[in-house]
């Protein structure tokens, strides 16, 4: 029977991925992950779990969060769209959803639907608040094509939502996703390119996954 240090040393080995000796222990750790069913079901090999808990380390996650908020679609890496506020608030960016699928006048009449969110930060220059306003319009999303594919039929403001954070943090805190798409991103990309698009769901808080 294992007592309290020793469950702890045991946590300390799961979550560490510096200080291996070689590639050998790396594997070890990370097989060790999979077998004690730390992981999602598509992690199944040592190298994806390498791989992944290595560009969490450029993101400046931990390996467990990487693991399971960093993911492959159509064979690009990608991050979970429900990790990018967190991201935001953890370089002091702080976010409100100013307008929540709202109906508005649109530009070429008629209405149409938009989604604003509004950021608020203090300038590292001066030390001023900073804020600005960033928004997609349901119209911007059909022009894209997306708007028909079955996620963005069955759950339309939570894909506005996702993707006008996605479209915002891309356009104006380029160093949160270093380059990187989110999921959803690279799901409505992906369909477009011929691969099978992914289902989501939405929990009770208005989480996204896909599944």
């Amino acid at each position: 029977m294992t007592n309290k240090k020793e469950e702890k040393t045991a946590e300390m080995q799961i979550t560490k991925l510096t200080g291996f000796d070689s590639i050998e222990e790396m594997t070890g750790w990370a097989n060790t992950l999979i077998e004690g069913g730390f992981l999602p079901d598509a992690i199944s090999l040592p190298e994806q779990v390498i791989s992944i808990v290595e560009l969490g380390k450029e993101l400046g996650l931990s390996p467990l969060v990487s693991l399971n908020n960093l993911h492959v679609i159509a064979g690009r890496p990608v991050i979970s769209s429900s990790m990018l506020g967190a991201l935001l608030k953890r370089t002091n960016v702080e976010w409100i959803i100013e307008e929540d699928f709202a109906t508005v006048d649109a530009s070429g009449g008629g209405q149409d639907k938009r989604t604003t969110y509004k950021f608020f930060w203090k300038s590292r220059v001066d030390g001023r608040v900073m804020e600005t306003t960033h928004s997609i319009t349901w119209r911007q999303m059909e022009i894209s094509g997306y708007t028909t594919k079955h996620n963005w039929l069955k759950y339309p403001k939570e894909m506005m939502r996702a993707r006008c954070l996605s479209s915002a943090v891309r356009a104006l805190f380029p160093n949160i996703l270093m380059g990187m798409y989110s999921d959803l991103e690279i799901n409505d990309i992906a369909a477009q390119e011929g691969f099978e698009e992914l289902e989501i769901t939405v929990d009770e808080a208005g989480e996204i996954k896909l599944t």
